[in-house]
């Protein structure tokens, strides 16, 4: 699975970001999105429709298969550390 993770607010350099990307698939706008390198090290602690709290790290789990074979997700990517989830009721 991949997922196309979005910046709804925070103080962080937004050229880390695609300002505006369109899923090929679902034609579905995103604002702000960017795809996880580093996959792997967050697949279990986030699920679809949550927010949460993230750090930007310099490296990730090196060993993570990448899945936009798969599935299509934004070119922007950053290894990033789950710091708080809050759940989507």
């Amino acid at each position: 699975m991949a997922y196309t993770l979005t910046l709804v607010k925070g103080a962080i350099d937004l050229s880390l970001f695609d300002s505006v990307w369109t899923n090929p698939f679902t034609k579905e706008k995103y604002r702000y999105a960017f795809g996880a390198e580093n996959f792997c090290d967050v697949d279990d602690k986030i699920n679809e429709g949550d927010e949460f709290n993230f750090e930007v790290v310099a490296t990730g789990n090196q060993g993570c298969p990448n899945c936009a074979a798969a599935y299509p997700y934004p070119q922007k990517r950053l290894n990033i550390k789950i710091l708080e989830v809050f759940r989507k009721s």
